[in-house]
């Protein structure tokens, strides 16, 4: 468990909430431009990012990516 959370979500919740939901996670490294989920696949980890931002992208027709909500 890292000594300072830095996940704003994380900090909100209730010490004994966060405390359970930290203790049942694990600490990974992703690198920039790692893929955490793909398109029609199954969602097998919930991540708490504690220094990165995780943004969901989009394929246009055209081939672009762009950043989406």
């Amino acid at each position: 468990m890292p000594t300072a959370l830095k996940n704003l979500f994380l900090e909100c919740l209730p010490e004994s909430e966060r405390l359970l939901i930290v203790s049942a996670g694990e600490t990974i490294v992703q690198r920039s431009g790692d893929l955490v989920y793909e398109v029609g696949g199954s969602f097998p980890a919930i991540y708490f990012p504690l220094d990165a931002v995780i943004s969901v992208t989009t394929e246009l027709a055209d081939g672009r990516i762009v950043e989406s909500v």
